[in-house]
């Protein structure tokens, strides 16, 4: 882009010089017409892209956003879900235990 524009500025300031110098033969008019118009549309195609590529990013931006929102739900509920079945394993660890240690015990002596 910045070389675009360097071009446009340098051909601008050739046809200036021409018109000062009083060189307007047909033909150099013509082509530095032709290059400043061509460089000028391919600036303003450059600018179009940029702006495109510009919103396509900020769209990528908002879906990796929502993305790793989401990821980080499934995590926690994940983290939860564990830590709610370690508390039931414990839970049921504890009864067996306490189940065991209230039985009478049959031993022989």
């Amino acid at each position: 882009m910045k070389r675009l524009n360097g071009s446009l500025r340098e051909a601008g300031v050739a046809l200036y010089a021409c018109a000062l110098s009083g060189e307007f033969a047909g033909a150099g008019v013509v082509f530095y017409d032709a290059r400043l118009r061509f460089l000028a549309e391919a600036i303003e195609g450059q600018g179009e892209r940029v702006h495109r590529w510009g919103s396509d990013a900020s769209a990528a931006l908002a879906e990796l956003t929502a993305a790793h929102r989401e990821r980080s739900v499934v995590e926690r509920l994940r983290e939860r879900r564990l830590r709610e079945f370690r508390a039931e394993e414990a839970r049921r660890d504890e009864m067996e235990i306490d189940e065991a240690n209230s039985r009478p015990s049959t031993g022989s002596g």
